[in-house]
């Protein structure tokens, strides 16, 4: 607490442009520090968010973004990952469980704070998985997988499906939108970025 009243005071009496600059940056930079942080009065309960990473982080960014402390993006990651080399049936539907889980009581969240047309949920992932089970009830390695966007989009499917014609079970689906495209549209649509 004492460094932080120390950062918030430091240049506050600067007219000179670069120390003036760096006492607005110093400014934001407390602030977001403030949102990052759950004081004990200020801690809630749970709302239907499961205790792991994933609701840990969403919970975070939606005091992050209820703050308005100049955050356009916040990257989330899930616990365990979605790399099922073996138990693929059990293992995916319990992940699927606990996103399903933790974005209903974010987006609850945002829709009770008015603020869910603000916020865009994008999925991604490095890979994808095979058609077929490995020898350990898995699915190994693939080639593309599914973005799932969550917000003020337009619902349905994007891009063309994959066919499943010719593939052998060591075969991952054929990508359908590149991954470049993908952010390219985020980009552009969310951001205002031009694609190219």
């Amino acid at each position: 607490q004492r460094f932080q009243r120390a950062h918030r005071a430091l240049g506050s009496d600067s007219t000179e442009g670069f120390a003036a600059a760096r006492y607005t940056m110093m400014q934001r930079t407390a602030a977001f520090a403030d949102a990052v942080g759950v004081e004990e009065d200020e801690a809630e309960t749970s709302l239907g968010y499961r205790d792991d990473r994933l609701g840990n982080g969403l919970q975070m960014a939606l005091r992050l973004f209820e703050r308005n402390v100049g955050l356009r993006v916040v990257h989330v990651t899930m616990d365990g990952g979605f790399d099922t080399h073996e138990g693929h049936a059990w293992k995916y539907q319990e992940l699927m469980s606990a996103f399903d889980d933790n974005l209903g009581a974010f987006f609850a969240e945002l829709d009770q704070r008015g603020i869910a047309d603000r916020v865009l949920v994008a999925t991604m992932s490095e890979f994808g998985r095979t058609v077929g089970e490995n020898g350990s009830g898995g699915l190994d390695h693939g080639a593309a997988s599914s973005m799932l966007l969550f917000g003020p989009v337009r619902p349905g499917p994007h891009g063309e499906a994959p066919t499943f014609s010719g593939l052998s079970a060591e075969d991952g689906l054929p990508s359908a939108v590149p991954f470049d495209r993908y952010f390219a549209t985020l980009a552009e649509q969310w951001f205002g970025v031009s694609a190219d």
